[in-house]
């Protein structure tokens, strides 16, 4: 679990195809302690540690994740945004984070304003359907704030210290991100659609006492 907030950019110095891809990102902060079998969220995507020297890690990423992420675009020299996983002691600035990213969007665009920048995100109906207002959106690990929904995206405001520490001071219009919706909305759809022997309706709810 993590709270996307992100702790350090890295490098990619390497990939090589191996049924999936293997990679190994350079860092300073991320390999301090780290040790192989370990989770590191590399854009978002929870992955496990499989080498680790004092300034470098590798991990490899399976179909399945490369089908789902951004992290099959990714070449030496790319940067990525790197997250340890939070512990009994680390403060939850962001939200519960889960590492499984559950599709990707494209940027739009970004317009920088005084103080803030506001960027616009196109995704698909089956990501946009667990999103809302005001709710959490994980955006290649970085956890943000929904400021409005559109028909085909939904739109984000960031301050200059989240731009400076994360991917986007390098991202444009076209790139492509890694999403993670609100882990909670899935687990409401998923109860509110479940078949039982007792639907999970509004008068099922305030029957037990719920509502």
């Amino acid at each position: 679990m993590f709270t996307g907030i992100i702790q350090e950019i890295g490098q990619v110095l390497n990939v090589e195809s191996k049924g999936g891809k293997e990679f190994t990102v350079s860092c300073s902060q991320t390999v301090d302690q780290l040790k192989i079998g370990d989770s590191v969220a590399v854009n978002g995507a929870c992955q496990t540690a499989t080498h680790i020297s004092s300034n470098s890690f590798s991990f490899y990423s399976s179909t399945e994740t490369l089908s789902l992420t951004n992290l099959d675009q990714l070449k030496k020299g790319d940067r990525v945004n790197l997250e340890r996983p939070l512990t009994v002691n680390t403060l939850l600035d962001g939200h519960l984070v889960q590492g499984h990213v559950d599709g990707t969007g494209k940027i739009d665009k970004i317009e920088k304003h005084p103080n803030e920048y506001h960027i616009s995100i196109n995704c698909s109906d089956d990501l946009l359907r667990y999103m809302i207002q005001k709710g959490s959106v994980a955006v290649d690990g970085v956890s943000l704030t929904i400021n409005k929904l559109y028909d085909n995206g939904f739109s984000l405001t960031l301050i200059p210290t989240t731009v400076e520490k994360t991917l986007f001071q390098y991202n444009k219009p076209g790139d492509i991100v890694n999403l993670e919706v609100d882990l909670f909305a899935k687990y409401v759809e998923r109860f509110m659609t479940l078949k039982t022997k007792s639907p999970l309706t509004k008068d099922f709810l305030s029957e037990h006492g719920f509502v």
